[in-house]
């Protein structure tokens, strides 16, 4: 699995070359997406039993 380590950001820190918006998808137990910026975080999650 690719990502980058959180250490720069623990206790405050800053990481400039973080991109500002996120999407995440999660479909395992459970199937949802999000979408995170700095002013805003929207998340979707599909109810039990529906398709991915």
């Amino acid at each position: 699995m690719q990502g980058r380590s959180l250490l720069p950001l623990v206790g405050g820190g800053a990481d400039p070359d973080r991109p500002e918006s996120v999407l995440v998808q999660i479909s395992e137990d459970q199937v949802g997406r999000a979408v995170r910026t700095e002013r805003w975080k929207y998340v979707v999650s599909a109810p039990p039993g529906a398709d991915p």
